[in-house]
């Protein structure tokens, strides 16, 4: 097999990868979505999706904290440049 041969044999198989990954991808979260609303989940499955609801409620208040952080900062930096732009003195 020359280089040329292989080159294309690659391409095909990484073509055809793709959309067969998206297809596993979709019938997995499909199959999921189904044992959830029809209550068929173990033990540990059940432990997961409320491990993943308390990781999910805790990034929310850290971000709900960072936009509170940086919306002082911008009211802050905001009086400080009017301050700056009131009294040239105050510069550097």
């Amino acid at each position: 097999m020359d280089g040329h041969t292989f080159v294309k044999l690659v391409s095909a198989m990484m073509a055809l990868s793709i959309p067969l990954t998206a297809i596993i991808g979709v019938t997995y979260a499909y199959v999921k979505t189904k044992k959830l609303a029809s209550d068929q989940l173990s033990a540990s499955e059940k432990k997961e999706i409320l491990d993943l609801k308390n990781e999910n409620i805790a990034l929310q208040q850290r971000l709900q904290n960072l936009e509170t952080i940086v919306s002082v900062i911008d009211v802050d930096a905001l009086k400080l440049n009017s301050r700056q732009n009131q009294n040239p003195d105050l510069k550097n």
